[in-house]
């Protein structure tokens, strides 16, 4: 099983994208909201590309569907061409600072899965704080089952405040 997991951390290692590898002449949009905040790959007047790569997350205020998620943004949204889901995630968690953010709670793919809980047992700089107030919609509750009893990633914040991300994208003149 350990050998496993070694495996499958070095492939999803290899395959999550980082700045250097957004192609030349591709930005990365923040918009923030009255509600939340959506980031979007884009060219340099803040329209979403469909090439040469494509994503986007979207995050809100939590609602009477999610519960009050002690106040974490809430992803609604989230797509990204192979292997730059991950950037958007870690820019998103910059963006969203000590409020943190969850995932869907009431639809989730198993990819969006996967990148959660890669944060939850391998990423030491992401800060997780269990959640004491959000609902599990029964639909995603498969998540949970090769997990204890409220220690999947569905229950959890994530916060990131190094802000490397921002930083380099600002460096690169990639950030509008």
């Amino acid at each position: 099983m350990n050998i496993l997991r070694q495996y499958v951390r070095r492939v999803i290692t290899e395959a999550a994208k980082d700045v250097g590898d957004i192609p030349i002449g591709v930005y990365v949009t923040v918009e923030m909201l009255s509600d939340g905040f959506i980031i979007y790959f884009s060219d340099p007047f803040n329209k979403m590309l469909d090439y040469p790569v494509r994503g986007i997350i979207e995050a809100y205020d939590p609602d009477d569907s999610t519960g009050p998620c002690d106040g974490a943004f809430v992803v609604r949204r989230a797509f990204a061409d192979d292997g730059f889901g991950p950037l958007l995630y870690d820019i998103a968690l910059e963006v969203a600072g000590e409020r943190g953010l969850t995932m869907d709670r009431d639809t989730l793919s198993a990819d969006a899965f996967g990148v959660w809980k890669y944060y939850l047992q391998n990423r030491s700089d992401v800060k997780k704080e269990k959640l004491s107030d959000c609902v599990i919609d029964p639909r995603i509750r498969k998540f949970t089952n090769e997990f204890p009893e409220g220690e999947s990633p569905l229950h959890f914040r994530y916060i990131k405040n190094d802000g490397k991300k921002l930083r380099s994208l600002r460096s690169k003149g990639m950030l509008v």
